[in-house]
């Protein structure tokens, strides 16, 4: 599978191109600089070549009008930047596989789809998924939320919560650990209740999730999302829904009394399945060495194996402030612990005040650079030098 991404005046982000997004990528810059917009871009433009390539092979089984046209409109409100769109606005995503390709345009205000397929199959199957920075506040939504709906919340937000909701389905009464933070999770529901967390430390001592620290209510969503998407995620089941179910009504609906597929009529398959995770700033109300914890947790997820659904990809891009979390994948790549972090699987990226792109590779040490994240540390060193300086001039 190869991707690349070009954006062009939108927002912050001015001139960006990412000629091939790997499968691990870790995006830096400073605040308002639009790492977020950027994870948000790709993250649209996946989604809309996920509806094209199945609208493509609806058409080629023989279904006319398969959706509404795909519009820019919504899907600007529910990211949240209508604002950002310019007369010169460009953003182009293309994905390649190995007999063919989808390429998304946005450009003049309108989606512009071209792709190609052959006469089986068309191209992966995608399942999008968006892990918002607002997802400590799933412990307080899962016990609330039914009471408050009238408000709007974040439509990233809203999103990440559907994720943990299958997530927590998922792992309904049972006992899941995380050694990343020394506890288990123990989950259950009854009576239709919202289902109950408990969180379960080495002594035995339980506390409602809602009740612990701002790191766990950050990172255990973050982990058991992942963890779900990996390993039990049911691709056919999405499959079914969005193409096979949409094929068998359009037949239904045709008058004729012959067989239920006509000759002429032929099912296309999906050449695999592209899971594609966004994650804004993992690192969130937790410590150096949890935050180095939770970077092993997600790599050993990612490494899963899915023997159940035959072609399988997945690609995960983070947004992040942290040097520990770029230092964390650094020592991981050099322990060669985890099949999913090699480094011809990684790349980084800072997002430059100009609003372009800076590679963070370093071939020759294969490492990813930290260009500075430790721009606090210094100027406060020197700071604190002045003043120790001035202070003895004083005296």
């Amino acid at each position: 599978m190869h991707e690349e991404l070009v954006i062009r005046q939108f927002g912050p982000l001015k001139d960006i191109y990412l000629p091939d997004i790997r499968p691990i990528v870790v995006v830096v810059g400073a605040s308002g600089s639009g790492k977020s917009l950027l994870l948000k871009v790709l993250a649209m433009m996946r989604h809309v070549a996920k509806l094209a390539i199945i609208q493509e092979a609806l058409k080629a089984s023989g279904v006319k009008q398969p959706f509404a046209p795909i519009q820019v409109g919504g899907y600007l409100v529910f990211g949240g930047f209508s604002s950002l769109l310019q007369q010169d606005t460009l953003i182009s995503y293309r994905i390649q596989w190995e007999d063919g390709s989808c390429t998304v345009t946005l450009a003049n205000g309108n989606f512009q789809i071209a792709s190609s397929l052959d006469n089986k199959t068309v191209g992966p199957f995608l399942k999008i998924a968006f892990i918002s920075d607002l997802r400590n506040l799933i412990p307080l939504w899962a016990q609330k939320g039914a009471t408050v709906q009238s408000k709007v919340l974040d439509s990233y937000f809203m999103e990440t919560f559907s994720l943990w909701e299958d997530a927590s389905a998922t792992f309904h009464e049972s006992t899941q650990e995380l050694p990343f933070l020394d506890v288990s999770l123990l989950l259950g529901k009854n009576n239709g209740d919202p289902p109950h967390v408990l969180l379960k430390d080495e002594k035995g001592r339980m506390t409602p999730w809602e009740m612990g620290a701002s790191g766990y209510k950050s990172s255990v969503p973050l982990a058991l999302i992942v963890r779900h998407l990996m390993k039990s995620y049911d691709f056919f089941a999405a499959i079914k829904r969005s193409y096979l179910e949409v094929l068998i009504n359009d037949l239904m609906a045709q008058p004729s009394k012959e067989t239920l597929l006509p000759k002429q009529r032929q099912v296309h398959r999906f050449c695999g399945n592209f899971l594609c995770i966004h994650v804004e700033e993992p690192e969130l109300s937790l410590d150096p060495d949890t935050q180095i914890r939770l970077a092993e947790e997600l790599m050993q997820s990612l490494s899963w194996r899915r023997e159940d659904i035959g072609q399988f990809e997945a690609s995960i891009i983070f947004t992040t402030h942290s040097p520990y979390w770029i230092v964390a994948l650094n020592t991981l790549l050099q322990e060669n612990a985890y099949t999913a972090l090699t480094w011809e699987k990684i790349d980084g990226y800072l997002v430059t005040p100009q609003g372009t792109l800076k590679s963070l590779r370093d071939d020759e040490s294969q490492l990813l650079m930290t260009p500075n994240m430790d721009k606090a540390t210094q100027w406060l060193d020197e700071r604190y030098n002045h003043a120790l300086s001035m202070g003895a001039k004083n005296q």
